[in-house]
């Protein structure tokens, strides 16, 4: 069942909102890069005295926090408030072309 409609419209996600998608997407591809290079080392030399799926699970969770960490950061950080329509056609106007004095 979708959520009923808004009396005041669309509302934007919040800063707070912004930066948990952030860290949530980094950690998803955190997770997916430590599989790739802890795999690789893994396959290329040995899985150590830790053994393979605790070796394997401290490369994807270093990767998935760090990922995580960094794209929170980033997207709190392009959060910018929404431009009003004169604040927008002041943004995209052309310069003003002004003659020279003689």
């Amino acid at each position: 069942m979708p959520a009923p409609p808004s009396a005041y419209g669309a509302q934007q996600p919040s800063t707070f909102d912004k930066m948990k998608m952030g860290a949530l997407m980094g950690t998803s591809v955190g997770l997916c890069v430590g599989f790739l290079f802890g795999g690789w080392n893994l396959l290329t030399n040995g899985p150590g005295p830790n053994g393979f799926l605790r070796s394997l699970g401290k490369s994807m969770v270093g990767s998935a926090a760090t990922f995580g960490f960094f794209m929170s950061i980033g997207s709190v950080i392009r959060t910018q408030p929404a431009l009003t329509s004169k604040e927008w056609e002041q943004a995209v106007r052309y310069p003003v072309i002004v003659a020279e004095r003689k």
